[in-house]
């Protein structure tokens, strides 16, 4: 049996990485909910759609890449997409085995009217922040991905204060 303060040192509310599952958690529903309401997409369906919104023509490895999705996942998703005639495949110039994903008239249109309807509901968040603090808030999110992304190797050295990159990990949100 475990002594009650063996685990004192790790209170959920306090952790930032609870933290940040519990809101990604929150944030995929209540994005899922919305989606819903405007159109028959599953939130795979609709990460894909704003991945090719973002930047036309990526593969779908570059969508994998970008989004917290597998490859599985992510080539259903295209496929169903494409069925829909929301998305369209076009082979590559350079490769092609490869082929780039574009968004198709009618997805452009689904597309705007989801977004719409997100940006109208709050649910992009961005009601909820100063500029100042959404700017602070971006750093930090992408500090911790660009730590998250490194090999395990990489992040020991990183927890053990060996950086590679020449920027000081800090907890001051805005980075200073």
């Amino acid at each position: 049996m475990n002594h009650p303060d063996a685990f004192s040192d790790y209170v959920l509310e306090t952790a930032w990485v609870y933290k940040v599952n519990v809101l990604a958690d929150l944030v995929s529903k209540r994005v899922s909910e919305v989606v819903a309401e405007v159109s028959d997409l599953s939130l795979s369906q609709w990460r894909v759609m704003a991945a090719l919104a973002d930047q036309p023509g990526r593969t779908a490895s570059e969508v994998v890449a970008l989004t917290p999705m597998d490859k599985a996942l992510v080539s259903r998703a295209v496929s169903s997409l494409v069925t829909s005639v929301l998305v369209e495949r076009r082979a590559s110039d350079q490769d092609g085995r490869l082929s780039h994903l574009y968004l198709t008239l009618r997805g452009e249109t689904v597309y705007r009217d989801i977004r719409t309807r997100l940006r109208s509901s709050g649910v992009d968040g961005r009601e909820l922040l100063t500029s100042s603090d959404d700017a602070a808030l971006l750093k930090t999110l992408n500090i911790l991905i660009r730590q998250f992304s490194l090999s395990p190797d990489k992040q020991v050295q990183m927890n053990a204060g060996v950086r590679t990159d020449n920027h000081q990990l800090s907890s001051d949100p805005a980075g200073r």
